[in-house]
């Protein structure tokens, strides 16, 4: 034996050829067999880890697109609700008037429900990306233009009113392309988890935006929110700008802009007139909206009417973390399917919500109504977000998406004004009644002010549910031809695809 390999010999024969066959391996060339000749080795651990990760990285390659889109919409977002969350605290502050302040909110309002038949067709007469870039543009200018104002110090409520006029006219033509433009670069089987995705987003942009825009006009005042806000909007110019999108249809082109923005500003609900299910999907969700309304409106009066302002952020906390948890959620799992019945289930979660918060007086039950709340948002959202989406063609998105953002928000704004009379002359005189006549019954709510907002609260969320049960039991939301309780849905060839179903 050579130098290479010393080794003590066996006691016995046998011995001795075992050690000589099990030393003899090592001195073989890599690769090479007993004569010498070349063998394939099986691929080792590392490269099979490689290909496992080629693998998940090629089945996920396709969610790279719209994930990074709703990520940078979600950064513009949280700009801009920073900026408007400071703007309102500014203008309280200079003017210590509720009415200036609530004058200012019904101004950033009325664009939605004024431009909304108007901006849809010019979404669908354009290029997505033209429509996106031009709006972040806008708002970056108008943006820049408040910034300048406030650093030669000549910003003024009247400006205030003008930039969040505009930022909200701008909006109002900015969303339904937003909204059609995920439906564009979104693999269908994907588009549930996307929807959620993008509930995930907007509730953390909702969560955020009072803590940054808090935080930062406490430090230096207007200036370094409105200067995240155009950095916001950079990021998300750059983002669409890196985005490759289809070309609007042919038929576009065969009319002009104006024709066809003014032409027929009513496409869009006659559409949706024709297509029964999705009007009683709209019906349905507005009529959640009067509630829903309502209780944001009326929660932190109540809080406050039990507690001080510490409770309140607690209580607000507790919220903004279902809203985030039950985004996340339905990025995960995709929904609840078939996603009508994920309507109706997330509708009964916020109703029950909002009637547990009607009944509380102490601050475990403040939080658990306020957390149903927002955990069951996202899952009424998301699912019908998907509904709208594979059952619209996506070149008329814009013009039926913006009637259906036009009708379920337009329901708030009065709301809001008949909680007021509500609160006061019809809940008060049944409080005083119940606590006349039925005094058991009255103690669950109490006396006062707060009795009265617990009461209007508790029988919203009591007429809630039994809207909710009412479009179960009749099958409300459910297609000609299926089950009434949500049962899965065959496709209809003629309308198109339907949710996306495992």
């Amino acid at each position: 034996m050579g130098d290479a390999l010393r080794c003590r010999p066996a006691r016995s024969p046998v011995r001795r050829r075992a050690l000589r066959h099990r030393v003899a391996r090592p001195c073989r060339p890599p690769g090479t067999g007993d004569r010498g000749d070349p063998v394939h080795t099986a691929p080792g651990r590392s490269s099979h880890r490689h290909s496992r990760a080629l693998m998940i990285l090629d089945r996920h390659r396709p969610l790279i697109r719209p994930v990074s889109f709703v990520l940078a919409q979600g950064l513009s977002g949280l700009g801009a609700a920073a900026t408007s969350f400071a703007i309102d605290v500014w203008v309280f502050q200079q003017t210590g008037s509720y009415t200036i302040f609530a004058t200012l909110a019904l101004m950033a309002a009325l664009p939605a429900l004024l431009l909304s038949p108007f901006s849809g067709a010019l979404v669908d007469r354009l290029p997505k990306r033209r429509v996106l870039v031009s709006c972040d543009a806008a708002s970056l200018l108008v943006v820049a233009a408040a910034l300048l104002a406030v650093a030669l110090d000549s910003f003024s409520v009247t400006g205030a009113a003008a930039v969040m006029v505009l930022l909200s006219s701008i909006q109002t033509v900015r969303w339904p392309a937003l909204t059609s433009t995920v439906t564009l670069i979104t693999p269908g089987p994907h588009l549930a988890r996307i929807s959620g995705l993008e509930e995930a987003v907007q509730a953390t942009s909702t969560v955020a935006a009072p803590i940054v825009g808090a935080a930062l006009f406490h430090l230096a005042g207007l200036s370094p929110i409105l200067l995240l806000n155009v950095v916001s909007f950079v990021c998300s110019i750059a983002i669409v700008l890196s985005i490759q999108l289809p070309a609007p249809p042919a038929s576009a082109g065969q009319t002009s802009v104006l024709r066809a923005v003014f032409g027929d500003p009513a496409f869009g609900m006659r559409w949706i007139w024709a297509r029964k299910h999705l009007l009683r999907l709209l019906v349905f969700i507005a009529v959640l909206n009067l509630g829903c309304a309502t209780f944001v409106t009326v929660n932190a009066p109540l809080v406050l009417s039990f507690a001080d302002a510490g409770t309140l952020g607690l209580v607000m906390a507790t919220g903004s973390g279902g809203l985030v948890l039950g985004g996340v959620l339905m990025t995960a799992t995709g929904g609840i399917k078939p996603f009508e019945r994920g309507v109706l289930l997330g509708a009964s979660g916020i109703a029950c919500g909002v009637l547990v918060f009607g009944l509380a007086q102490t601050l475990p039950w403040f939080a658990l109504g306020t957390f149903l709340f927002g955990f069951m948002h996202p899952v009424v959202n998301a699912a019908a977000q998907v509904l709208w989406r594979t059952e619209t063609p996506v070149e008329i998105q814009g013009r039926v998406f913006a009637i259906r953002r036009m009708i379920s928000w337009g329901l708030n704004p009065f709301a809001i004004a008949m909680s007021i009379p509500l609160s006061t002359w019809v809940f008060g005189g049944l409080l005083d009644a119940l606590n006349s006549h039925l005094p058991r019954i009255g103690a669950w709510w109490g006396t006062g002010q707060a009795g009265r907002l617990g009461l209007m609260l508790s029988t919203m969320g009591l007429g809630m549910l039994l809207v909710i049960a009412t479009a179960t039991r009749t099958g409300f939301l459910a297609r000609a031809g299926s089950s009434p309780v949500g049962a899965p849905t065959p496709p209809h060839p003629a309308r198109g695809p339907g949710p996306t179903t495992p």
